[in-house]
């Protein structure tokens, strides 16, 4: 068992599952609703707790009813709380989100008034006991502030590169290991997982990078050194939200136990890939290294 910190957003998650997308200004029943917590560093730490880690999440959140249900939900699944600085200024960030069961696709509407954990705060967490930091991508002065100062600790560092935010490349030489998505990548005009892998591989030859590309599978390349392993085959997507953030658990997870780098990639598809298959992100210890 490893000490992970993780440092990022928890949400909450309402979600509407209907039989097919709704066309614009028209009304539809939904099938079926779900309140979860979410988050993408929320939902790595749930599965790394899953995998017997232990798992500290340093966050913002407020006090109000949905703040309280988030709270609990973390307790409920071994995930500490580093950061106890909460307000009833703010309401918890929300994701509503639709799922079409047809095909399991899934379209988000996130709103949030809270302002981001700052560096002030993450400056008052105990971190001598950590054994990997994990970071999201996002509140890029103050996530760089962190990682400078996880530095000193001598501990593997990732982060997680997901969507095009100002001046968010500035996180990558702070990183071991980056994981970025196939959103960001297309975002940056790269139609392929290697093309974005080789570019910022010419810049950063020392870094593990790696590109998730969907149902096409993963991608890493390391000292110019490409890997890849194939998506892990299902028979019927029934719930995608999530997949992406169980990956990068799955890797962090095979890493922590001395896999290399294309066995880490292999067993985080396969565990992404068994995600797909279940409602949530329960029931996934079942698939260890």
């Amino acid at each position: 068992m490893s000490n992970i910190l993780l440092t990022g957003i928890v949400v909450l998650d309402i979600i509407n599952y209907v039989d097919s997308y709704p066309k614009e200004d028209s009304e539809i029943r939904a099938l079926n609703q779900k309140i979860r917590r979410g988050g993408n560093a929320s939902n790595t730490a749930t599965i790394l707790s899953q995998l017997k880690h232990s798992c500290t999440l340093a966050t913002n959140l407020p006090t109000d009813t949905s703040g309280q249900f988030l709270s609990k939900d973390l307790d409920k699944n071994n995930i500490k709380l580093a950061i106890l600085g909460t307000s009833r200024a703010y309401t918890s960030p929300t994701s509503y989100i639709t799922i079409n069961i047809q095909n399991a696709s899934r379209s988000i509407i996130h709103y949030r008034d809270l302002p981001e954990l700052s560096f002030t705060q993450f400056d008052k967490i105990l971190l001598n006991t950590i054994d990997w930091f994990h970071f999201e991508g996002r509140n890029i002065r103050d996530t760089s502030e962190m990682m400078k100062k996880s530095h000193g600790f001598n501990k593997s560092i990732s982060v997680e590169i997901e969507k095009d935010r100002d001046n968010i490349d500035s996180l990558i030489p702070l990183a071991d290991i980056i994981f970025f998505s196939r959103p960001f990548a297309e975002s940056r005009n790269f139609s392929e997982a290697r093309d974005c892998l080789k570019h910022f591989n010419s810049i950063y030859p020392d870094k593990l990078l790696i590109c998730t590309w969907g149902t096409e599978g993963a991608f890493a390349i390391h000292n110019s050194q490409e890997f890849f392993s194939s998506a892990f085959y299902i028979d019927k997507a029934i719930d995608t939200i999530g997949a992406g953030d169980t990956f990068n658990a799955g890797f962090i997870h095979a890493q922590l136990n001395k896999l290399n780098i294309n066995e880490s990639l292999i067993y985080a598809c396969k565990l992404a890939g068994l995600k797909c298959t279940k409602d949530g992100l329960t029931n996934l210890d079942i698939f260890d290294v």
